[in-house]
């Protein structure tokens, strides 16, 4: 309750400022203007959108509720199979609880957890978070290729410069929320000054002008979310006692460590599937304090990062969203697209495969979470960010120049790149050797197409 009143009060109204005064619409025009006349446009503005709107809302089935009625359709009317709208929808919604500035309770509970400030967790995050929307957008740009599915009309297109010129007072909010957090510090109320700020700004404009009435709507939906949260976090604080009290989380976490016998990857894995159990009957927020009270401190105790450990946790707590057979993001989905809702879960596993691997990356090297050098973040953001371009490729049949590509070399692409992308040298230069023989057999089978055709 302590974060709840401290740090998570002032984000929760600085979302319902932002929704009040218009901000949804911003997000799904800014996204439309940007990439709504490229290949697969639909899709790649449904995950830009749901990006954009999940800074600030931190629930993935809100976001689905939200951003869906309005990308959904229109991905099925481009030419997308239901399930796959439904899948893309889900994804992109489910990776704005990751992303920056603002990642829902569980992140405020986890700074708290670390006892660092809030924006230390939005830093560490924001790698993780840009490699799974870059799967996501290479994904969905192979899969439109592969589909021949085309953009939208650029004279159905919002115009980008008057998109930015009607909500620039929702950029101004977020640089002022990201410099109060940044540079000043002042995470309590950070949230309450932008808030205010845009509430000012809004009134320039009659199209965001807060009436009496609106405010009066913005004091109840706020409300309703603190209330919500409330009664989540009043019975997870007891849920912390309860753990710490009575010893069951250090014996746990003990217990843990025996059966690993000093194993990093087995204590992952073992870790991985606790996580994604108990989040399909818990909520994330109450998924993660479990956890982060009884098998964080093994997995700090055999050596990983602190951060990367309540991370890693995160993470997986939260694959139920898209997970059978609960994922609730996707049976949103499902049914705005009215999709059978199985088929859309094994599609969303697909396109969101990365949030399973990239947790064990980021739990061996640190560097993700921008621990270490410029030079090796950099090493190791490059590396795994070639690895997901060749995994994207492999899992949609579909690959640049390539074009279309059969099923054996989709498997040792995928190989490939989830070699390369192992924080590992040797996986690294087999996975590199495996991927460029992989492509050069093509190139010379594709020449030799060429040469019979002619």
């Amino acid at each position: 309750m302590n974060v709840f009143i401290n740090l998570l009060m002032g984000f929760m109204v600085f979302a319902g400022a932002l929704q009040i005064t218009g901000g949804g619409k911003f997000f799904i025009n800014i996204a439309l203007s940007l990439l709504g006349h490229f290949r697969g446009g639909p899709a790649k503005v449904s995950i830009v959108a749901s990006g954009l709107f999940g800074m600030v809302s931190g629930s993935g089935v809100a976001n689905v509720l939200s951003i869906g009625p309005v990308t959904i359709p229109a991905m099925i009317k481009a030419g997308a199979r239901p399930d796959y709208a439904a899948a893309t929808a889900s994804c992109g919604a489910l990776g704005g609880i990751l992303m920056p500035p603002v990642m829902g309770a569980t992140a405020f509970i986890m700074a708290d957890f670390l006892g660092v400030p809030y924006i230390s967790v939005a830093a560490a995050a924001a790698l993780p978070a840009f490699l799974y929307y870059l799967s996501l957008f290479l994904q969905t740009d192979f899969y439109a290729a592969r589909m021949g599915l085309k953009g939208l009309p650029k004279d159905e297109l919002p115009s980008l410069r008057q998109t930015l010129k009607e909500g620039w007072i929702y950029i101004l909010a977020f640089f002022l929320l990201i410099y109060l957090l940044a540079w000043l510090r002042v995470e309590g109320w950070a949230p309450f000054y932008a808030a205010g700020a845009l509430f000012f700004c809004s009134m320039f404009r009659k199209e965001t002008r807060i009436t009496p009435k609106a405010f009066i709507q913005f004091l109840g939906m706020t409300g309703r979310v603190l209330t919500e949260l409330t009664a989540i976090l009043a019975p997870v604080g007891m849920l912390i006692g309860s753990l710490t009290l009575t010893g069951v989380g250090h014996s746990f976490s003990r217990e843990i460590i025996d059966i690993a016998g000093q194993n990093v990857l087995l204590m992952l894995l073992l870790g991985a599937l606790g996580s994604g159990f108990l989040g399909t009957g818990m909520t994330i927020t109450a998924c993660y304090v479990f956890l982060a009270v009884c098998l964080a401190p093994a997995l700090i105790k055999i050596g990983l990062d602190p951060m990367a450990a309540h991370l890693f946790i995160f993470y997986w707590g939260m694959m139920s969203d898209i997970t059978p057979p609960t994922a609730i993001s996707v049976c949103a989905a499902a049914g705005i697209a009215q999709a059978p809702p199985m088929k859309s879960m094994m599609r969303a596993m697909t396109l969101g495969i990365i949030l399973y691997i990239v947790p064990f990356f980021f739990a061996i090297n640190p560097a993700l979470l921008l621990r270490g050098s410029p030079l090796l973040i950099l090493q190791s953001l490059g590396l795994v960010a070639l690895g997901i371009i060749l995994l994207s490729g492999g899992l949609q049949g579909y690959f640049f120049w390539l074009g279309v590509i059969p099923m054996p070399a989709r498997i040792f692409l995928v190989l490939s790149g989830l070699a390369i992308a192992y924080p590992e040298w040797i996986s690294t230069v087999a996975g590199a050797g495996g991927a460029a023989l992989t492509i050069g057999i093509l190139l010379l089978w594709k020449w030799r197409r060429l040469i019979r055709r002619s």
